[in-house]
């Protein structure tokens, strides 16, 4: 299932990945919001909206709101809580690429899978939201042991056979795998019956 990347690329990979949706994804979104704001008061004129942007307001009821926090809490609003999932996942990786007892391989036997709620994207397939626009065929599960143990899987077309892949995810109750310690990543996969 992963027979064309290593453990240590998939960490280099997951952790850029989750740069890209902890960091990435809320500067272009707050940008983005940023410019349809400052668009909107330069309608009045660009001088007036240099040098009022931060003084204008946007009428909430009865409530008048700085555009600048209003901006910000919009941002916050679309981006923190679907991003405040990733973080502890995120902190658990980064200890398994500084820490050197991180790979552990044990046997199991496959009791649930679930989508990965904790990355929300635009698309079900690809949950991390760089892999939004990419024609590879993605897989991002929790699959959960006898022991209601959860276990991400996180794979990628580019890191071995689809076929192998379905063949596991889908058929496999007894499996084979190696994961890192803290995140509980699956970075090997082997199917036992």
């Amino acid at each position: 299932m992963f027979d064309k990347i290593s453990s240590k690329s998939l960490k280099r990979v997951l952790v850029l990945k989750y740069i890209v949706q902890l960091l990435g994804v809320p500067f272009v979104m707050g940008g983005g919001m940023l410019i349809i704001l400052f668009t909107i008061t330069t309608l009045k004129g660009v001088d007036y909206a240099v040098d009022n942007f931060f003084y204008e307001y946007f009428k909430l009821g009865n409530l008048y709101i700085p555009l600048w926090l209003f901006t910000i809490l919009s941002f916050g609003a679309v981006v923190i809580p679907t991003n405040i999932l990733s973080v502890l996942p995120f902190c658990k990786l980064i200890l398994d690429c500084i820490m050197q007892d991180s790979e552990i391989t044990t046997e199991m036997e496959l009791s649930n899978e679930l989508p990965a709620y904790e990355l929300l994207s635009f698309r079900n397939s690809k949950k991390f939201l760089c892999d939004t626009f990419s024609r590879k065929r993605n897989v991002e599960l929790f699959i959960y042991d006898e022991n209601k143990t959860k276990y991400r899987i996180f794979w990628n077309e580019s890191y071995g056979s689809y076929e192998k892949a379905e063949q596991i995810i889908c058929d496999g109750k007894r499996l084979k795998i190696s994961y890192f310690k803290r995140s509980k990543i699956i970075f090997r996969c082997e199917l036992i019956e």
